[in-house]
């Protein structure tokens, strides 16, 4: 594939950083002509869809409405009148960008779509012949449920088969999220594949080690599956060894209250601190005043129910655990996320199963030893160079795999 000059990028987005936000800010710096189409998560605070045309970076053209609806817990809202404005806004974004090619005679190189409503939205676009080729930028899709009606679900389901096998590339995060897809959807033929993990900012985090700093951070979505009730509940005993020990939670969710009421049950609470949501600036500052990253999951096997979050081990790492390597934060993580094994691998931290005894060993492991944390600080700092958003998306969009623990390139 070759490098584009230009782009139109749809995509949907909440409260918080991630991937797609990443991307819209690495096209709109470097194509010469780029069209974003921003649609809101139905659990988005901020409500407002936006479509802005960018030429070398500056605003040429754009337009945002805002849209009144309650926030929900699913992507695109599980109302009729959602479901009903969803489609509305594709279509006006549709419509703008049709006026900005002038019906085809003016192709976009490249489209991607963050997501499958997006993603069948580009590859209508290039049907039509305003884009060269179409990408689906799957970041999530082995999530079971987009909704309490089983109509819809089926619904979309068809539209994630149809984006998988359409679509001129598919974006992978790594080997195992594409097993899961798989094993999900069945044994689809993708045109061509990249792997496209998560990445970094380094110049936003601090690359010094926080030697006797004992604070340890998990910055992501309180969920049960999130894993953050196995620190907590070791916390008592670590604390007879470490006095000083903070462990800092920024993120919010359903099962926070059952979090804070286990740290009060545990007599800890004045050691487990819960910021609550945070904006992405907040987070990283947060961040690098800490000393450990706190990656753990629930592994499947443990889960009783498949939530919104449950395929994370399949996803590979989420953006929150790069950011904390890119800060020198020694990783505790689960086995089974892809970055755990390179977390191992690399001497980044430590991997565990998940266990209440090896969480213990592991924090006193890496906090009671000055020499062994200086070593692991800067081999996360290392491991983290490798995933700098710029150079992942500069290899994606030319089709070009980053390959996160897997010796295999997979294309056509």
């Amino acid at each position: 594939m070759e490098y584009p000059k230009s782009c139109i990028f749809f995509y949907h987005r909440g409260d918080n950083f991630g991937p797609p936000v990443a991307l819209d800010r690495y096209l709109k710096e470097e194509m010469e002509k780029y069209v974003a189409a921003r649609f809101p998560l139905g659990f988005a605070r901020k409500q407002f869809f936006e479509i802005a045309l960018y030429s070398n970076g500056n605003l040429e053209y754009e337009k945002k409405v805002d849209i009144k609806r309650e926030h929900d817990e699913f992507w695109y809202g599980d109302k009729a009148t959602d479901i009903i404005l969803e489609i509305t806004n594709q279509i006006k974004a549709l419509l703008k960008i049709a006026q900005v090619t002038q019906f085809g005679r003016k192709k976009f190189d490249v489209g991607i779509g963050a997501d499958p409503v997006c993603a069948y939205s580009v590859s209508l676009l290039r049907n039509m012949g305003m884009v060269k080729k179409a990408v689906y930028a799957n970041y999530n899709d082995v999530t079971p449920l987009r909704s309490n009606n089983n109509l819809f679900n089926a619904l979309y389901a068809r539209v994630v088969k149809s984006c998988l096998t359409s679509a001129d590339y598919v974006w992978y995060r790594w080997e195992n999220h594409r097993n899961g897809v798989l094993a999900k959807y069945g044994n689809i033929k993708e045109r061509a594949i990249v792997m496209v993990p998560h990445g970094v900012y380094l110049n936003q985090n601090h690359a010094l080690p926080k030697i006797n700093n004992h604070k340890i951070v998990s910055a992501k979505a309180t969920s049960e599956t999130a894993g953050i009730q196995l620190l907590i509940e070791v916390m008592p005993d670590l604390l007879k060894v470490i006095p000083d020990l903070e462990f800092i939670v920024v993120g919010t969710g359903k099962y926070l209250p059952t979090l804070q009421q286990l740290a009060k049950e545990k007599g800890v609470e004045n050691n487990v601190k819960f910021y609550g949501q945070k904006t992405h600036e907040e987070t990283l500052q947060i961040v690098n005043e800490c000393s450990v990253g706190y990656a753990a999951y629930v592994p499947t096997k443990f889960r009783k129910t498949m939530e919104a979050d449950s395929a994370l081990e399949v996803l590979g790492s989420t953006t929150s655990t790069m950011e904390m390597l890119g800060a020198s934060l020694p990783i505790i993580c689960t086995i089974g996320m892809g970055i755990s094994y390179e977390v191992r691998n690399e001497n980044a931290g430590i991997a565990i199963e998940w266990s209440p005894k090896e969480m213990y060993d592991t924090v006193i492991k890496i906090l009671s030893d000055n020499e062994r944390y200086k070593i692991m600080s800067a081999n996360a700092r290392k491991l983290a160079t490798k995933y700098e958003w710029q150079n992942i998306f500069d290899s994606a969009l030319r089709g070009q795999d980053i390959v996160m623990n897997n010796p295999i390139v997979l294309h056509k």
